[in-house]
């Protein structure tokens, strides 16, 4: 999609309501402007490796050794999901993404089987959260967002 196709369909439907339709297009443009747009971004898997080998498990053992004890212990009740772990943080995949149904809860699980807390879980996901404008969130270069392209692409 081209930039001002992408700006029009923003200003048409509107998916985050922020009242486009009863700006001008000065206050448009500055609306999408302005940094106050949380999103997600993928998070290198090598942050996360470097996140998990500085934490502690509740009990006071290094994660990443309580989790290779547990997946190799067939009897451990969360062997299962100590040997998933370890090969979500090994796999040589480029990045995580921390809003990702599937992590989530991975990383929730983490918590019921005692090797991760709720505040390491909410530190490990704001690793890929930023906050940032609606332009930017939409690939658009700010300096593209002005009244001039507004009235533009709402004239069609």
């Amino acid at each position: 999609m081209l930039p001002l196709d992408i700006l029009r369909a923003e200003l048409s439907t509107d998916p985050l309501a922020r009242g486009y339709a009863a700006m001008s297009s000065a206050e448009a443009a500055a609306s999408l402007r302005a940094v106050d747009t949380e999103a997600w971004e993928p998070v290198p898997v090598e942050q996360v490796k470097a996140w998990a080998v500085r934490q502690m498990t509740p009990g006071g053992q290094f994660l990443l050794k309580a989790l290779k004890l547990a997946a190799a212990d067939d009897q451990h009740p969360a062997s299962g999901l100590a040997d998933t772990l370890l090969e979500a943080v090994g796999v040589n995949m480029p990045a995580w993404r921390m809003d990702d149904a599937q992590n989530v809860s991975l990383m929730a699980a983490a918590v019921t089987a005692g090797f991760l807390t709720l505040e390491q879980i909410d530190a490990l996901r704001a690793l890929g959260r930023r906050t940032m404008s609606r332009a930017a969130a939409l690939g658009l270069d700010e300096s593209f967002v002005v009244a001039a392209v507004i009235t533009r692409a709402r004239n069609g």
